[in-house]
């Protein structure tokens, strides 16, 4: 999928060639950090919308109505009601993308060209340098790092399923 990317915003690629069409002149995103940020929300977005679609799902409709019924506008049935119902699935999702999102080095290294924290594991492991302590090493602070902000996200979960109502 992120070699599909390549094609899509390279030099001559399809983007800058329909940019150039267009006539807003030939703009090149490939080896920039917007398609590494392209490339993350094209892999990830799908875990964090099907928690949030899952606990949307399981919202009573007659909880809504009524809240209506009470006075509510559109923008208060969504922060007084929706929102908070909706936590759960947002934590879920975050849950589902922080996780795999922490680490990723393939999209950088083909969309962006810039060295996340993946990136800097990884060339640690490779080549004729290979420093595998200072790999691992790397790798036990990001796994730290991942561990704490899983306990944070825990401390906002009540562990229940609050979206059935």
């Amino acid at each position: 999928r992120i070699v599909a990317w390549v094609v899509i915003l390279q030099p001559n690629g399809i983007l800058d060639n329909l940019l150039g069409i267009l006539g807003f002149g030939r703009n090149t995103l490939y080896h920039t950090e917007s398609a590494i940020i392209i490339g993350v929300v094209y892999n990830y977005l799908p875990f964090m919308i099907l928690p949030i679609y899952t606990t949307l799902s399981k919202i009573s409709k007659p909880l809504i109505e009524a809240s209506r019924d009470l006075g509510c506008n559109g923008f208060n049935v969504f922060r007084k009601v929706i929102l908070p119902l909706s936590v759960p699935g947002i934590i879920t999702g975050i849950t589902m993308v922080f996780v795999p999102a922490a680490s990723v080095f393939v999209i950088s290294s083909r969309l962006g060209g810039y060295s996340l924290v993946g990136d800097v594991i990884d060339s640690y492991f490779k080549g004729a340098g290979a420093d595998m302590n200072a790999g691992s090493m790397l790798s036990f602070i990001l796994m730290i790092c991942i561990v704490i902000c899983m306990a944070v996200m825990n401390r906002f979960d009540n562990g229940e399923d609050s979206a059935i109502v």
